[in-house]
């Protein structure tokens, strides 16, 4: 039942069709060469023309969980935390 829900409601739920409402907060778009940056690309793109003025998109050239770039996945997510509390 869940994934027929799911499947009835796919492109309603995609959260590139929700950046409108999103787009009053800040985000980090952290994509990777697992092949899933599509649709965060989409996402980052939507948020940018919804006029999201905090939005920032980083791609790190690893698989998904990082395993060649843990640091620098750290560094990104710290990043993006110490500019949330710069602002």
């Amino acid at each position: 039942m869940l994934a027929a829900e799911l499947m009835a409601h796919a492109d309603e739920w995609k959260l590139a069709n929700q950046a409108a409402k999103l787009a009053s907060k800040p985000a980090l778009v952290i994509t990777s060469d697992d092949g899933l940056a599509p649709p965060n690309d989409a996402l980052f793109a939507g948020l940018q023309a919804a006029g999201d003025q905090a939005v920032n998109e980083i791609h790190i050239a690893t698989d998904h969980s990082a395993n060649s770039s843990r640091i620098e996945l750290e560094r990104s997510v710290l990043d993006g935390l110490a500019y949330l509390t710069s602002k």
